[in-house]
């Protein structure tokens, strides 16, 4: 009831309300700088709310502008991006946020998505050497992964015994004990997946007692051609990037080392005669010894022929002299140093080499070797003269300074060997010179002037690796007359 004082009395009205909601002033969306997809990896998940970037009004719809990754899913309701992420690069999109008032647009993005890991790969096929016992090996699983890297190794089958793996690097390690395993593999795993070796087998002999190799050749003695330079070779260790390939390049600074002592080579190629074997340029000493097996196929678990342990190496030995950067002997690479160790036997035809070194007195405590020779030798019926040089060159030159004292540039000191024909019979000089006119200036040779001689020091200086130094020195006049002056330089 309501009182009206001009009407008098009290009267009734009607009144109708209408409720209105409270004034509301709708804003635009917002969107501030920073919007990013981070860059990642293949395999990456991403859930991305691009409406935490909006500093204005609530959006009600979102939308792309350029083009976006195509795993990138935007949700147009809520503006939640979301997907898994594949392997590549985009640039130049944004997202656009719109309601009833306006639209806003954010900055422009790029993200890179680089490979995720993949799961290891052991294509590269797993072998541990056969080998003599007590040979020590030392091989990297790592180096037959062409996948992603392992983070952990295992056995499976039975290894040998003493063949120890770590498996967290993939490295197996042991000294061998006499034995033949078979039927065993390894696994490396990581977080994607995992691979499995093919099976392996190895078969530790008996090593045989130091013995004597009977002399087949007391003349000059020329491997042409180097079996080992095409065959594949193997190690039972090797350390860093110092690999057992090193001995194929036909370089002295490229080297092979081993670990430890003692270590066995393989050689596996085409089915050739075979009578010499050397390592050139090597660290070995006077007490090295060294047992060449060859078989006649890959596969055969016996050898045809096996030379047993033989003093490969010898030579007459001088005191280490400190000359405060270190000491100095025949069997070191400074300045022209380095051994040879060879072996000569009558010929036998086979696919594979295995050839143990061992050094046991090596203050080093591992072998280096340069070049490895695996071929047959040429020998003629008499010596090329009564005497061969052997000449160590040094490239280091003298200069006077301005006070007329004398000053030197050091350089390297490599050897040269040199002989003449004098000697040899018409048939065996025509022999010679077609080896040579085939090797040319650029093809090395392996040479050893006294093999077998009973002088020990004479033996190991007169054998050289290395290149003939000049086509000219071939000067043949009437048969019977030769002037030739053969000269090879140590590679």
């Amino acid at each position: 009831m309501i009182y009206d004082s001009q009407l008098g009395a009290a009267s009734s009205r009607l009144f109708s309300t209408q409720l209105l909601p409270p004034s509301v002033d709708l804003e635009e969306p917002d969107i501030l700088a920073g919007f990013n997809l981070q860059d990642g990896v293949a395999g990456d998940f991403y859930n991305v709310d691009v409406s935490a970037y909006n500093a204005g009004g609530a959006a009600d719809s979102w939308a792309w502008n350029g083009t976006p990754p195509p795993w990138a899913n935007l949700n147009a309701s809520t503006g939640v991006i979301t997907g898994t992420a594949t392997e590549g690069s985009w640039s130049g999109y944004s997202v656009t946020a719109t309601n009833a008032v306006g639209s806003s647009t954010s900055n422009v993005d790029s993200v890179i998505i680089s490979e995720g890991q993949a799961e290891p790969d052991l294509s590269i096929a797993f072998n541990l050497s056969d080998s003599i016992e007590g040979t020590v090996y030392n091989v990297d699983l790592n180096t037959l992964n062409t996948g992603s890297l392992a983070d952990s190794w295992a056995w499976n089958g039975t290894p040998p015994p003493w063949a120890s793996l770590d498996t967290a690097t993939g490295i197996i390690t042991g000294t061998a004990t006499l034995g033949s395993w078979s039927g065993y593999s390894v696994t490396a795993t990581n977080s994607t997946g995992s691979s499995t070796s093919n099976m392996d087998s190895v078969t530790i002999t008996e090593a045989l007692p130091v013995g004597t190799l009977a002399t087949v050749v007391s003349n000059l003695a020329i491997v042409s051609k180097n079996l080992a330079k095409e065959a594949v070779l193997s190690a039972s260790s090797e350390a860093g990037s110092m690999i057992v390939g090193n001995l194929q390049n036909d370089s002295k600074t490229e080297i092979w080392r081993s670990v430890g002592t003692s270590a066995s080579i393989t050689m596996i190629g085409d089915s050739s005669g075979i009578s010499a074997v050397a390592l050139c340029i090597a660290s070995l000493t006077s007490t090295a010894t060294m047992r060449v097996c060859v078989y006649t196929l890959e596969g055969d678990a016996v050898p045809a022929y096996d030379t047993g342990n033989i003093l490969c190496c010898e030579y007459t030995t001088i005191d280490k002299i400190d000359f405060s950067n270190g000491a100095l002997n025949s069997n070191t690479f400074n300045y022209g140093g380095g051994t040879y160790a060879s072996l000569f036997f009558n010929e036998v035809v086979g696919e594979k080499v295995v050839i143990q070194v061992t050094d046991t007195n090596n203050s080093n405590g591992y072998i280096e070797a340069s070049v490895l020779v695996v071929g047959k030798f040429w020998t003629p019926k008499y010596n090329a003269a009564y005497g061969a040089s052997l000449s160590l060159l040094d490239t280091s030159k003298h200069t006077r300074n301005a006070a007329g004292g004398l000053m030197t540039v050091r350089g390297a000191i490599y050897k040269r060997l040199g002989f003449l024909l004098s000697n040899m019979m018409v048939a065996d000089r025509t022999a010679l010179f077609e080896i040579l006119i085939r090797s040319g200036m650029s093809v090395p040779l392996f040479i050893s002037f006294f093999p077998g001689s009973d002088e020990v020091q004479e033996q190991q200086i007169y054998q050289i690796y290395g290149k003939l130094t000049r086509m000219s020195a071939l000067t043949r006049f009437a048969p019977g007359l030769d002037k030739s002056a053969i000269q090879i330089e140590e590679i």
